[in-house]
């Protein structure tokens, strides 16, 4: 699927002091085709035990964007028909 499961970064002294890692994986289904997904990731910073864990919900592909619905004015003020349901 070549979605990265786990990521390792290294400071300029080559110690490892943080790690990603894709913690939940699902299968979305998305018009005839099948999408591997990540679900749930977590970074975690070795120096502080900080943990950052982000988690998706009612991922959905293929809604009908256009290539030129990606301009500034729908970035900045995106319709309200993609942020409400």
């Amino acid at each position: 699927t070549f979605i990265p499961l786990k990521e390792e970064y290294f400071d300029a002294r080559g110690n490892l002091f943080r790690i990603y890692t894709s913690d939940e994986i699902q299968a979305i289904k998305a018009g005839g085709q099948t999408i591997p997904t990540v679900m749930k990731r977590t970074m975690k910073d070795l120096r502080t035990n900080h943990r950052t864990v982000v988690t998706f919900e009612n991922v959905v592909y293929n809604i009908g964007l256009k290539p030129g619905d990606f301009n500034e004015r729908h970035m900045r003020r995106p319709p309200r028909a993609w942020i409400r349901k």
